[in-house]
């Protein structure tokens, strides 16, 4: 184990805890969101660096492992730029995100730390739910006025979980009733904003983290089995999608007013027919500058297409083996405490979530994504 200077912790603790509490802010008004959004994509990229140099006291073999693996990644990735329409942009979403995951694996998820940040959090779930109603009318009309409802969606979603995890963190009194609370005005904002991806996410997590017995989440095999099943199913969830379109299988969603079909299935037979063009596509990807539309580039919707879309199935798998990994390195000690398997739940619900949104590849997310793990690592040391 290698040890280092000890640079002053409080300093980088401060400031991650100012630029997750701007990141959320930022959601809260569609001006300051589309200026946030554009700004601070490098400029939380420099502060994360920085950051890392105040919060750095020792590098365990898992680090080193981790960094180790990082590397391989973007050397990969900046290759693939080379043979694909891909932009270096693409290859700083990857450094940004794991320099931000190594941050929060050294954040100090104190009593302290954790009120400031539930603050915000109850804040900004407050706010959207109390703006929700007739929301999802007003984004699709005035789309340069209002954030993306499904984007408001994942913030509710979000914003719930983490305040049930931060609240059972603090031994909060009346805790069950005030975590049922947040679950049913989150639960209803979230239809209100038509969120379909959402919705069925925090549901995920309200029946894993309270009906399935916790004793199943503190085996390693256990927890593995479940997340490579969640990315399987994610990367072939749009194929089966599409051949229950082709066949006329259609059913309303309950509580939400829209059809199973909403353009999604337009968007992956699209880029399918595309990949197939050029099979080579499959192995290192079309790049993120490719035109997956006549009128110009286009969200994909879903997580696992996105990789294999940047870097093809050689991304995927190396993307998708590093999230594995830390799962792994979670398990390294041998007591599991419940908030880090709600933790561990939470991160799964982003991988619930990728199967209709592109959330791990979107910086406005990252915060919001890693936290879980950084959560789920600490609270077992």
């Amino acid at each position: 184990m290698l040890r280092l200077r000890r640079p002053n912790k409080n300093i980088g603790n401060n400031i991650l805890v100012l630029i997750i509490a701007l990141n959320l802010l930022s959601f809260l008004d569609k001006k300051i969101f589309d200026i946030y959004e554009s700004i601070f994509y490098y400029g939380n990229l420099l502060i994360l660096i920085a950051v890392f140099v105040f919060l750095r006291t020792k590098i365990t073999k898992e680090e080193i492992i981790n960094i180790m693996f990082m590397l391989i990644i973007l050397i990969y990735s900046t290759f693939t730029l080379f043979i694909t329409k891909g932009g270096f942009g693409s290859v700083i979403t990857l450094l940004y995100s794991y320099f931000l995951l190594l941050n929060l694996y050294k954040f100090k998820y104190d009593n302290k730390n954790i009120k400031r940040l539930l603050i915000v959090l109850i804040l900004v779930n407050f706010y959207w739910a109390y703006n929700s109603t007739d929301y999802y009318i007003k984004s699709k009309f005035y789309r340069e006025e209002y954030i993306n409802s499904n984007t408001v969606g994942m913030l509710l979603m979000y914003t719930a979980i983490y305040i049930k995890i931060f609240l059972k963190k603090l031994n909060a009194k009346s805790y069950k009733f005030l975590v049922m609370f947040i679950y049913i005005i989150s639960l209803w904002s979230i239809i209100n904003v038509q969120s379909r991806g959402a919705l069925i996410s925090l549901i995920a997590f309200i029946v894993l983290d309270n009906l399935t017995p916790k004793k199943i989440w503190k085996y390693r095999k256990n927890t593995l089995f479940v997340f490579v099943t969640i990315i399987f199913l994610g990367t072939i969830f749009p194929f089966l999608y599409i051949n229950m379109y082709l066949s006329g299988k259609d059913f309303l969603i309950p509580f939400v007013k829209k059809s199973l079909y909403t353009g999604r299935e337009s968007i992956w037979v699209n880029f399918i027919n595309l990949m197939g063009k050029k099979p080579i596509s499959w192995l290192f990807g079309l790049g993120s500058r490719v035109n997956l539309w006549d009128y110009g580039s286009l969200n994909l919707h879903n997580n696992y297409l996105a990789i294999i879309a940047n870097f093809g199935i050689i991304g995927y798998i190396l993307y998708y083996y590093f999230i594995i990994l830390q799962i792994n390195n979670i398990y390294k000690y041998k007591h599991i405490t419940n908030v880090s398997i709600s933790s561990i739940i939470g991160f799964l619900c982003v991988l619930i979530i990728g199967y209709v949104e592109v959330s791990t590849l979107w910086h406005m997310m990252f915060f919001l994504n890693f936290m879980f793990l950084g959560l789920a690592y600490q609270n077992n040391e």
